[in-house]
């Protein structure tokens, strides 16, 4: 493969005399072309003699072999220039700076817990948290089809739920880690696309809520992606997702395998739906349950043996519906997010403890100064119904049912105030008191 970029020079022979010229072969696409194929040195030799000739009616005679091969230099330079007037490339002089986006955002909150009851029904303290959580990221093009998407972050690196930091511990410095680092290669025109993700990825899947899923979750793993979109009118996605949720050496590993399909289509102008359907299947959860990490075992129900009583096999739905008001800065939007696990079992008493409903609705959106949103959110979560894990980290995991109240306020450019009340009690047990979370945030984005 190498003789021709070795071979600089080529001896050339001319018929009509003995005499000898040295032709200095240049870095043709010819010459390119013999390199990278692999031709032998005597088949090289003999073609460049060929494509280097000056007068037409002196062409040395080929061999057959030679010929084949000249044809095939003939289809793969017409390939090659084919394929690369299909796939465009970025622009030589695009500077690495240029290609670099920032962003980030960073969040103080008072949260407070009030209410609160012991296992046995008796009173517990109130709370009162101070909590950050910063986050910075930056988003690179290596070339026109692969680009490297990295984010740090504050939070416990075994809690995969959360980014928040209590200040507490006597001025203990927030915890900084590599929250998100994935490689994206992508294909597509402006209809449509395929891609995948690989690596410690961004969640990928569509949701109404975080009941299944958490906002905070950077699954491991690899995501496929192909998109159909139509500008203002709709767009349709399918996603398969392979997630690696724990490796162990001897024996077999934890995955989640699933897969979505994601809907958005414009019924008239000020009229939106978005409709989304997906299962995902975990494989050896119960090295979840067995987890030594207590930030990762939940309020899922477990066996005498600390196995979980159920396997997990989530199928979940949800959908919103939009309508323009006439105002530009506040739309209403309906939502629901339901989930069914069908891989609950029954426990002692008959009880599967399988389903989830979260369903809300939304008014403005909150994008600048002087707008308000408003949300109101009905929420009842049985036991079993998700992988406790990866979801809500503001709602316990014991099977819960209440609403939550918010209200977002834009006070600056970039700056927004939020108000959060979630307001729950449990689905079981003995204790059936309204537990009250308050959270009032103030954050910026850049």
């Amino acid at each position: 493969m190498s003789d021709c970029k070795q071979d600089r020079h080529v001896d050339v022979i001319q018929p009509s005399s003995n005499r000898h010229r040295k032709d200095t072969i240049s870095s043709s696409t010819e010459y390119i072309l013999l390199s990278e194929i692999g031709f032998g040195r005597e088949n090289c030799h003999t073609i460049v003699t060929y494509l280097s000739w000056e007068r037409h009616d002196e062409i040395p005679t080929l061999s057959i072999e030679a010929r084949r091969n000249l044809m095939r230099i003939v289809l793969l330079s017409v390939f090659w220039v084919c394929s690369t007037s299909a796939f465009p490339v970025l622009a030589q002089s695009t500077s690495w700076a240029e290609r670099i986006t920032f962003s980030g955002d960073y969040r103080v909150r008072h949260e407070g817990f009030y209410n609160q009851k012991t296992g046995t029904g008796a009173d517990a303290p109130s709370r009162n948290l101070i909590r950050v959580r910063g986050r910075f990221g930056l988003t690179t093009d290596i070339n026109s089809y692969v680009s490297l998407h990295l984010r740090v972050a504050t939070g416990n690196p075994e809690n995969p739920i959360s980014n928040n930091e209590t200040l507490d511990k006597f001025f203990k410095r927030p915890t900084l880690a590599l929250d998100r680092g994935f490689i994206r290669l992508s294909y597509g025109t402006g209809t449509k696309t395929v891609s995948a993700d690989m690596g410690k990825i961004s969640n990928p899947i569509y949701t109404k809520s975080q009941i299944v899923w958490d906002n905070d979750i950077q699954p491991s793993g690899i995501v496929e992606k192909f998109t159909i979109r139509k500008p203002s009118a709709y767009r349709f996605d399918v996603q398969l997702m392979q997630y690696a949720v724990e490796e162990v050496a001897a024996g077999k590993d934890a995955w989640m395998f699933g897969g979505q399909i994601h809907l958005e289509w414009t019924l008239r102008k000020g009229v939106e739906i978005d409709l989304s359907a997906g299962s995902y299947r975990y494989f050896k959860a119960n090295l979840i349950a067995k987890s030594p990490i207590t930030d990762i075992v939940k309020g899922n129900r477990k066996d005498s043996s600390g196995n979980f009583l159920s396997e997990f096999n989530l199928v979940n739905l949800n959908g919103g519906f939009t309508l323009q008001t006439g105002l530009p800065a506040y739309p209403v939007r309906i939502f629901g997010d339901f989930v069914v696990n069908t891989g609950a079992k029954k426990d002692v008493t008959g009880k599967k403890e399988h389903t989830g409903l979260y369903t809300g609705i939304r008014v403005g959106n909150a994008g600048k100064p002087g707008e308000i949103s408003i949300a109101v959110v009905f929420l009842k979560v049985r036991q079993d119904a998700v992988l406790s894990t990866f979801s809500f980290s503001d709602v316990p995991s014991d099977g819960r049912q209440g609403a939550i109240l918010e209200l977002g306020i834009p006070l600056l450019p970039k700056t927004t105030f939020c108000l959060t009340g979630i307001f729950t009690k449990p689905l079981n047990g003995p204790v059936k008191s309204t537990l009250i979370r308050t959270q009032t945030d103030l954050s910026v984005q850049f």
